[in-house]
């Protein structure tokens, strides 16, 4: 069963195989993070992994290039956490949450600790984050490669993919206070200076680093929640602030420089989203989540819970958020604006608004606008990162 829409997340689950986590709001929801890449069975039951070779017509027969056939399927833990949860006489509901996109990368050994690139990375829209076949031209040194694996009846393949989960960053009961400035600094140290870097390891710096007072203070118990659920957490809730992110490569961030972040005390509850609070009857009466518009499930839940009562906005500045000319927000500006019209016809075609012909060209127009506003916002953002 695939949970609808960007589940919550609350708590992780401890104790169970696999990835998972208790929903927000919905306590006996676990959400399950497929973790598991394998072959594809072919209709006989064998791997689905077919290599063909080129070879020049010359008398040394030399491999001039080559084609690979590969089905890969990309699983959660289900059934293990089903029946560790009945083990545990604890009473759930398992679903799947659902990748946004995905990193392949096919690498050949070369030797017991070399590995060597069969094809340039290969992103992967989510109709293919379950199962996923690839048809892959080989250029001559990477056709060698395969040949030379194949010649010595081994396949020493390995598949790595790197997946984006959209959802709300889960919840711990703890509260951190810290100095950007000093803790760019701090992870500099650790990490080194503007050092490329993945997500585990700035998370691991991050954790290792709250035994320093001087640089973090932390309200609330921290040795009650696993240190790796911990580090997982911090990471995903301070990554934006210390961090830049590749678009084309899901897995790769480099750190700011230390000098881009300011000093002062700034504060993150991990026991709360960043900025959006809703009545909890409100919220339930709005789910489940609408998720026929990815890029506006935000929009199109604020207007489901309003129907419940009103909205108030407090103008204090309760969460910032990251402006990059790099970030996945800039190239989501023509979907988010083709999703948007998606959702409003949707909302008149269901008699929810009166909208006549001169509130739509209205609506366009200033669609247009904010559109134009947030590229040139981008646009800004990369001349000063560049």
């Amino acid at each position: 069963m695939m949970l609808a829409g960007l589940p919550d997340l609350d708590q992780p689950v401890s104790g169970l195989p696999g990835v998972a986590w208790r929903a927000h709001l919905r306590p006996s929801d676990v959400v399950v993070i497929p973790d598991r890449l394998a072959l594809e069975a072919d209709v006989d039951g064998s791997p689905r992994l077919r290599l063909t070779l080129m070879r020049s017509a010359t008398r040394d027969g030399a491999t001039t290039g080559g084609r690979l056939d590969i089905g890969l399927t990309i699983e959660a833990a289900v059934a293990e956490v089903g029946a560790a949860l009945a083990a545990a006489s604890q009473s759930a509901a398992v679903v799947v949450g659902a990748f946004e996109i995905g990193l392949l990368e096919l690498d050949a050994a070369l030797g017991p600790v070399s590995w060597a690139p069969l094809m340039s990375p290969r992103l992967l829209e989510p109709a293919w984050l379950s199962r996923a076949r690839l048809l892959l031209d080989l250029p001559p040194e990477a056709a060698a490669i395969a040949a030379r694996i194949v010649g010595e009846d081994v396949m020493p393949l390995r598949a790595s993919l790197h997946v984006a989960y959209r959802a709300i960053a889960p919840r711990l009961r703890l509260r951190v206070d810290y100095d950007p400035h000093a803790l760019a600094i701090r992870l500099a140290e650790r990490l080194g200076a503007e050092a490329r870097t993945s997500d585990d390891a700035f998370a691991a710096a991050i954790d290792a680093l709250l035994a320093d007072v001087t640089v973090i203070r932390v309200d609330g118990d921290v040795e009650a929640v696993d240190a790796p659920h911990r580090a997982t957490v911090l990471g995903l809730r301070l990554a934006d602030r210390f961090v830049t992110r590749d678009p084309m490569r899901p897995d790769a961030i480099s750190l700011k420089p230390a000098a881009a972040l300011p000093t002062g005390r700034e504060r993150i509850d991990l026991s709360q989203p960043a900025a959006v609070l809703m009545r909890g009857d409100a919220a339930r009466t709005a789910m489940p989540w609408d998720d026929r518009w990815p890029y506006m499930i935000d929009v199109a839940t604020y207007a489901h819970v309003m129907r419940a009562g009103g909205a108030v906005c407090d103008r204090a500045v309760l969460a910032s958020f990251r402006v990059s000319g790099t970030s996945w927000s800039s190239s989501l500006i023509g979907r988010q604006r083709e999703q948007f019209r998606g959702w409003r016809d949707a909302v008149v075609a269901e008699g929810r608004v009166r909208f006549g012909a001169l509130d739509r060209a209205r609506s366009e127009v200033a669609l247009a606008v904010r559109t134009l506003g947030r590229r040139l916002h981008f646009s800004l953002a990369a001349r000063r990162e560049g």
